[in-house]
């Protein structure tokens, strides 16, 4: 079974690597400042607000995560590349002092005062109309194949990789950010081309060394997400990081982007990337480009998947309450990193096939010889048209004989063996399954 084909290998990379048991992102979430219509809009007193709600209303969330905006050079260019790593080289008038009057440091003592942990977007390419590039285009790689206003940082020059630790030590050490979403970044790591100046070691040995480098300057417990990653789901790069996202950006909400992130997500969780780090669909937040039917769809899939790592917008508004509720809600449920399964779904199949049943389960230790299973059934209709959905108990994994509870009414539904329904189009549903429990042998 192809499917299955790789399960002893990552049976031992599990138990070598383990990063998922004792991940920031299994339990606890991040509030990021790009998705949800906010963008580079961001500031200092718009973020500290934000810090405080979320330190009384949302218990679980335990970073705040300042991303792209901070520059001076994307304020002044609005039209701009995404300006992380290079951002340090200009040293404090790097920073957007109208937005962040007290510096990037000042701004990260602050997010502490408030009871969370700061955390900052970091992008590996830099503008070529940045003041780096013009000073040393001989520190970057010709990426313009595939990158026309860009480029990474040559990771094999000397020089190069000094200025890379400076500007590391800049953004942790120095700024005191405790946790990282590092973006943009495999390029000069992972790309099949011959591109670094020097041939000393693979970009495999460099990717191990930045990778490391950035670990050491990050307190223990330390926050670590990729984004835009080659080799999306890497399982070596578990070591490392905490998650990784692998959907597009929603934004404040476009249907056609939360299809693609199912799609995408399908092959990453067929593919049992899961085992080695947690998964990260797209931070969700209001959307309020989506309908009520299409804001629960994006719900009930993060939360089906184990993959609600993220959140985002700006909450406090009373046009907001009902979603902030959902929000809420979601997150006290929430568990990430879990096994998934999609029932009678194909991934290789050609074409956007999404899967209409999507099954998951946990195990949380109850006593000394027993452990309680943990089920969750979701539901998904992604079509124009109604769909008419069924599953029987040995399909799905699940007993006989058990109680679907919905998520979000609280609706009970006896089940003995068989379930059956017609959903409307983009109408998605998620029971989280009671009354299992089995003897296991502790390990």
């Amino acid at each position: 079974d192809i499917n299955e084909i790789f399960s002893g290998y990552t049976a031992e990379l599990r138990k070598k690597l383990n990063p998922v048991k004792n991940s920031p992102s299994r339990r606890t979430f991040v509030w990021g400042s790009w998705n949800d219509g906010l963008y580079r809009n961001v500031s200092e007193e718009k973020l500290l607000a934000q810090a405080e709600y979320l330190k009384e209303y949302f218990p679980h969330v335990k970073w705040l995560q300042l991303d792209d905006g901070y520059a001076s050079f994307c304020d002044e260019n609005p039209d701009c590349g995404a300006h992380g790593l290079g951002v340090a080289y200009e040293g404090e008038e790097g920073i957007d002092k109208r937005k962040f009057p007290h510096g990037l440091k000042g701004f990260a003592e602050k997010v502490k005062a408030c009871g969370l942990h700061p955390a900052v977007w970091v992008g590996g390419l830099c503008p070529k109309e940045t003041r780096i590039w013009k000073e040393h285009p001989e520190w970057f790689i010709d990426y313009s194949y595939r990158i026309s206003d860009s480029s990474p940082l040559d990771v094999s020059i000397p020089e190069v990789r000094q200025y890379m630790l400076y500007a590391l030590d800049k953004f942790f050490t120095e700024d005191g950010f405790e946790g990282i979403k590092h973006d943009f970044w495999t390029y000069a790591f992972e790309d099949s081309h011959d591109l670094l100046k020097n041939k000393d070691r693979s970009g495999y040995e460099y990717r191990k060394w930045w990778l490391e480098e950035i670990k050491k300057r990050l307190p223990k417990g330390g926050y670590m997400e990729s984004g835009c990653d080659i080799g999306g789901g890497n399982p070596f790069l578990g070591e490392y990081f905490d998650n990784y996202r692998y959907g597009l950006d929603v934004g404040s909400g476009d249907w056609n982007k939360v299809k693609m992130t199912m799609f995408l997500g399908s092959a990453c969780i067929s593919t049992r990337t899961g085992d080695l780090f947690v998964p990260n669909s797209d931070s969700v937040g209001l959307m309020n480009g989506l309908s009520d039917t299409d804001f629960l769809f994006l719900l009930n899939y993060e939360l089906a998947t184990g993959s609600m790592v993220e959140l985002s917008g700006i909450y406090g508004e009373e046009s907001s309450k009902q979603r902030v509720a959902l929000l809420r809600k979601a997150a006290e449920m929430a568990c990430n990193g879990i096994d998934v399964r999609f029932i009678g779904f194909d991934y290789r199949r050609q074409g956007m096939v999404l899967p209409k049943i999507i099954c998951s389960e946990t195990k949380q230790s109850v006593g000394s010889a027993e452990r309680e299973q943990i089920f969750r059934i979701g539901l998904f209709n992604a079509e124009e048209e109604p769909e008419e959905i069924s599953f029987t108990a040995q399909g799905a994994g699940i007993p006989r004989e058990c109680v679907f509870i919905d998520w979000r009414t609280g609706e009970r539904i006896p089940f003995s063996g068989d379930y059956g329904c017609i959903l409307a189009p983009h109408e998605s549903r998620l029971y989280c399954v009671q009354g299992i429990k089995k003897e296991t042998r502790e390990p």
